[in-house]
C-alpha cells in the first residue's frame, strides 16, 4: 500500500507537494517499512513488479485528488534496475495519459548510489523522461559519492539532502557544512532544493537562513494515508487565505 508524506515551501510553510511511499500490510505484522523487503525484493527480481504497482497506484491516486480538488505535485521513488528500462519513459507517460495527468505532476526520485551504480545505462532513460516533462529527483544527496562531473551531465531538477545530514547539523558543524553546501550546490544548477528528515523548529530554521526550499519530516508530519494528506492540503489551504 502507499502512504505519503506531505512537502512543505521553507518560506511560508505551504504544502506544496508530497512523496508516496511503498509500505506492506503484513497480515501478522501489521505495516513493514521498505527497509525490510526492498532489498529482498531486487534480488529476487521482482522489483520492476514493485514499481510498476507504486508508479499504478501512485497515478491512481492522483486523478482521485484532482477529482476532489487537491493538486499536489507527487514524489516517486524508483530504483536502479527501473533507470536501466528503456520502456519505463513510454510506460509511465501512457499511465499519466490513461489518468489525465500532466507529466510536470510527477517527479522520480533516484539515489544517488543507483545513479553512481548505473551511470551509463541510464542516462538515456533519464533524458527521455526529463523531455517527457517528468521531473527527477536525485534522493539521499551526499551518500553515493557522485562527482560533481557526473551531476552535471545528469538531467535533474530536484537535489534532496540526506536525513542524516539534516539530523547532525545543529551539534556537527561538517554537517552543517555539508547541508548549506548542498543547498548552493544545487541552486547553483537550478535544482530544487528538498531537506529531508526535518525534526525539530532549530533544523527548520536553519534551512530557511540557507535558502532551503521545500522540506519534510516528522516536524511537519509523518507518512499519512490519502484521506489524512487532503485534510492537510485544506488546513495549509486555509492558514494561508
Amino acid at each position: 500500500t502507499l502512504f505519503y508524506q506531505p512537502q512543505y515551501r521553507l518560506s511560508d510553510s505551504k504544502l506544496t507537494s508530497c512523496e508516496a511511499l511503498i509500505r506492506w500490510r503484513h497480515p501478522n505484522l501489521g505495516i513493514v517499512g521498505p527497509g525490510e523487503f526492498i532489498e529482498i525484493a531486487e534480488q529476487n527480481g521482482i522489483i520492476g513488479q514493485i514499481t510498476n504497482y507504486v508508479l499504478s497506484e501512485a497515478a491512481r491516486q492522483e486523478k482521485i485528488w484532482r477529482q476532489k480538488g487537491v493538486f499536489l505535485p507527487l514524489s516517486i521513488n524508483i530504483s536502479a534496475e527501473n533507470i536501466t528500462s528503456l520502456s519505463l519513459p513510454e510506460y509511465l507517460v501512457k499511465l499519466l495519459d490513461d489518468n489525465m495527468i500532466n507529466s510536470d505532476m510527477i517527479t522520480l526520485e533516484l539515489t544517488e548510489g543507483a545513479i553512481v551504480e548505473e551511470l551509463g545505462c541510464a542516462l538515456d532513460t533519464l533524458t527521455r523522461l526529463r523531455l517527457k516533462g517528468i521531473g527527477l529527483s536525485i534522493d539521499d544527496f551526499g551518500t553515493g559519492y557522485s562527482s560533481l562531473s557526473q551531476l552535471h551531465k545528469l538531467p535533474f531538477s530536484e537535489l534532496k539532502i540526506d536525513c542524516s545530514f539534516v539530523s547532525k547539523m545543529m551539534e556537527d558543524e561538517e554537517a552543517k557544512s555539508i547541508v548549506k553546501a548542498c543547498i548552493n550546490l544545487g541552486h547553483e544548477l537550478n535544482m530544487t532544493v528538498v531537506a529531508e528528515g526535518i525534526e525539530t523548529i532549530q533544523q527548520l530554521e536553519l534551512l530557511k537562513h540557507f535558502k532551503c526550499d521545500i522540506g519534510q519530516g516528522y516536524y511537519y508530519s509523518k507518512p499519512v494515508v490519502p484521506e489524512a494528506l487532503e485534510k492537510l492540503a485544506d488546513q495549509s489551504l486555509r492558514s494561508i487565505v
